[in-house]
């Protein structure tokens, strides 16, 4: 068997080449054990592609490419990212990206990236046959790649638009308020990237379809689901609820006035058969 070698391209930033098996052996000698590669990006950015090359070869100078892997990290949806999408614009943010190479089961290797600003990702690669499709395989815990959404096969039981959107709700949190202000492809693809990623999500996705040309239309579609988005302009600090408004420094004073740079999002949902007010989405204010 030829040996194996792999090459990981982060944000378009190539690592060293790595040996991965010789003669049919894994190589997880010391040295090989991590990667790490720092990177300057746009507070903007919500997601960094990651390539993956894997050649085969004696050496590094004779090797040949047999299969090129695409997956991506997917930003963390947090209160934080959020302020970094809506206000951080071209604001550039420093962040490093570890990479990871360990023991898989059935002789395979674990390709892991960690982040602090992104969810993190792996790939796993087993060695019987890299040429194989079947043979490579992405596992990602919380973020969604290159998945393709086929209602007819999921092996789910169904269920409605609505009540998929509202037993996920958590899921878009970052993209309901970045909707609200940036309609256009990068946001539509988001939305379906995310709904793709849920279990049972056919009818929601179908539903989408219908409004993804028209977003501020199917912001109106979810509100008739409860989903509800604040309208006050302005808020004095005494009256300000710090579980639904944020500043950028962390700090509300009581007495100062406040404006809504991004409103908060809540949903009425019923509870136990109770209707509660939940806080989707926390909003964003600056003093005035």
């Amino acid at each position: 068997m030829k040996n194996v070698w792999t090459e990981v391209t982060i944000g378009g930033q190539k690592m060293p080449i790595v040996q991965l098996s010789n003669n049919g052996r894994l190589c997880l000698a010391s040295d090989m054990n991590m990667q790490s590669c720092s990177m300057r990006v746009k507070q903007s950015v919500s997601r960094i592609p990651v390539q993956i090359k894997l050649y085969e070869g004696e050496t590094v100078e004779s090797l040949q490419s047999v299969k090129d892997v695409n997956i991506e990290l997917v930003r963390e949806s947090s209160f934080f990212s959020v302020l970094g999408r809506l206000v951080g614009g071209n604001g550039l943010m420093n962040i490093k990206v570890d990479v990871f190479y360990n023991k898989a089961d059935n002789n395979g290797v674990c390709i892991g990236f960690v982040s602090q600003y992104f969810q993190s990702n792996k790939y796993i690669v087993a060695l019987g046959n890299i040429t194989n499709d079947s043979e490579i395989k992405q596992h990602s815990s919380d973020s969604f790649v290159g998945q393709t959404l086929n209602p007819d096969k999921q092996s789910e039981s169904y269920i409605s638009a609505k009540d998929c959107f509202l037993e996920n709700v958590e899921k878009f949190c970052e993209v309901i308020p970045l909707t609200s202000i940036q309609k256009d492809n990068k946001i539509i693809a988001e939305w379906e990237k995310i709904i793709v990623s849920l279990p049972q999500s056919s009818s929601l996705y179908t539903d989408f379809q219908s409004y993804k040309q028209n977003l501020s239309a199917w912001l109106l579609h979810l509100k008739s689901w409860g989903l509800k988005q604040d309208s006050c302009k302005e808020y004095p600090g005494s009256l300000i609820d710090s579980e639904r408004y944020f500043t950028k420094d962390g700090v509300i004073d009581p007495n100062k006035q406040y404006v809504v740079l991004s409103p908060c999002w809540t949903l009425w949902k019923n509870c136990d058969g109770k209707n509660e007010e939940l806080i989707v989405s926390v909003g964003l204010i600056q003093e005035k």
